[in-house]
């Protein structure tokens, strides 16, 4: 599958970073830590925002390391 906005959940806001809550039970983990994943939601997303993550296969967190606007692309890593 792909990444689904309706599950994207802000959490919180707090020193400058956001707090997101993902949930995707059609995607699993491994999908989820793909490349590019989170590139549909880059206007949104900023570096340091923490994302916790609900998938098929269980739970994981990630942190964005860096959004590039003008090419649309969001990377993360695993917290």
């Amino acid at each position: 599958m792909a990444f689904d906005s309706s599950g994207m959940k802000h959490m919180a806001y707090e020193a400058g970073v956001s707090r997101w809550h993902y949930t995707n039970t059609g995607d699993n983990k491994t999908t989820i830590n793909g490349s590019g994943y989170f590139n549909p939601f880059e206007d949104s997303l900023d570096v340091g925002d923490i994302i916790f993550i609900r998938a098929s296969d269980g739970a994981i967190q990630q942190m964005v390391t860096s959004v590039d606007r003008a090419n649309g692309t969001v990377t993360t890593a695993a917290v």
